[in-house]
Protein backbone atom coordinates (compact mmCIF):
# COMPACT_ATOMS: atom_id res chain seq x y z
CA UNK A 1 0.00 0.00 0.00
CA UNK A 2 2.66 2.76 0.40
CA UNK A 3 4.39 1.86 -2.52
CA UNK A 4 1.11 3.48 -4.07
CA UNK A 5 0.49 6.09 -1.48
CA UNK A 6 3.89 7.84 -2.83
CA UNK A 7 2.82 8.37 -6.56
CA UNK A 8 -0.59 9.66 -5.23
CA UNK A 9 0.84 11.99 -2.38
CA UNK A 10 3.37 13.39 -5.19
CA UNK A 11 0.66 14.24 -7.38
CA UNK A 12 -1.59 15.42 -5.08
CA UNK A 13 1.24 18.02 -3.33
CA UNK A 14 1.73 18.85 -7.65
CA UNK A 15 -1.52 19.89 -7.78
CA UNK A 16 -1.80 21.75 -4.87
CA UNK A 17 1.20 23.93 -5.36
CA UNK A 18 0.03 24.65 -9.01
CA UNK A 19 -3.14 25.79 -8.18
CA UNK A 20 -1.53 27.88 -5.26
CA UNK A 21 0.81 29.40 -8.04
CA UNK A 22 -2.44 30.25 -10.79
CA UNK A 23 -3.91 32.10 -7.05
CA UNK A 24 -0.85 33.71 -6.74
CA UNK A 25 -0.97 34.96 -10.26
CA UNK A 26 -4.55 36.14 -10.30
CA UNK A 27 -3.99 38.29 -7.30
CA UNK A 28 -0.89 39.60 -8.38
CA UNK A 29 -2.81 40.57 -11.72
CA UNK A 30 -6.12 41.75 -9.96
CA UNK A 31 -3.76 43.95 -7.59
CA UNK A 32 -1.25 45.06 -10.07
CA UNK A 33 -3.41 46.19 -12.98
CA UNK A 34 -1.46 43.75 -15.28
CA UNK A 35 -2.22 43.57 -18.87
CA UNK A 36 -2.02 40.25 -20.47
CA UNK A 37 0.40 39.17 -23.40
CA UNK A 38 -0.73 36.97 -26.17
CA UNK A 39 -0.81 34.27 -24.42
CA UNK A 40 -3.92 34.98 -22.55
CA UNK A 41 -5.60 33.14 -25.47
CA UNK A 42 -3.52 29.76 -25.39
CA UNK A 43 -5.49 26.82 -23.26
CA UNK A 44 -2.82 25.20 -21.86
CA UNK A 45 -1.93 25.60 -18.17
CA UNK A 46 2.17 26.29 -18.85
CA UNK A 47 1.27 28.99 -21.35
CA UNK A 48 -1.51 30.29 -19.30
CA UNK A 49 0.62 31.17 -16.14
CA UNK A 50 2.68 33.03 -18.29
CA UNK A 51 -0.22 35.47 -20.09
CA UNK A 52 0.55 38.12 -17.54
CA UNK A 53 4.48 38.25 -17.84
CA UNK A 54 6.10 41.25 -19.21
CA UNK A 55 7.45 39.62 -22.10
CA UNK A 56 5.48 39.29 -25.02
CA UNK A 57 5.67 36.02 -25.83
CA UNK A 58 4.85 33.86 -29.36
CA UNK A 59 3.86 30.22 -28.94
CA UNK A 60 5.74 28.15 -31.70
CA UNK A 61 4.13 29.33 -35.08
CA UNK A 62 4.70 30.62 -38.16
CA UNK A 63 3.80 34.05 -36.87
CA UNK A 64 6.42 33.96 -34.83
CA UNK A 65 9.12 32.74 -36.97
CA UNK A 66 7.96 35.58 -39.22
CA UNK A 67 8.05 38.13 -37.07
CA UNK A 68 11.63 37.22 -35.42
CA UNK A 69 13.00 37.30 -38.99
CA UNK A 70 11.12 40.44 -39.28
CA UNK A 71 13.32 41.98 -36.59
CA UNK A 72 16.12 40.42 -37.22
CA UNK A 73 15.75 38.38 -33.54
CA UNK A 74 17.08 35.13 -32.71
CA UNK A 75 14.49 32.79 -31.53
CA UNK A 76 14.01 32.00 -27.25
CA UNK A 77 12.67 28.81 -27.26
CA UNK A 78 11.08 27.82 -23.71
CA UNK A 79 10.77 24.20 -23.06
CA UNK A 80 8.38 24.09 -20.32
CA UNK A 81 11.21 25.84 -17.48
CA UNK A 82 8.17 27.20 -14.75
CA UNK A 83 10.39 30.00 -13.20
CA UNK A 84 12.41 31.58 -16.37
CA UNK A 85 13.98 34.59 -15.27
CA UNK A 86 12.83 36.53 -18.47
CA UNK A 87 9.47 36.14 -17.24
CA UNK A 88 10.72 38.62 -13.32
CA UNK A 89 12.54 40.89 -15.54
CA UNK A 90 10.77 43.97 -14.75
Amino acid sequence: MGSLLSPLKKYITSQIEHRYHVMELILEVVFMDKKPNRLINEKSPYLLQHAYNPIDWYTWSVEAFEQAKKEDKPIFLSIGYGVCHWCHVH
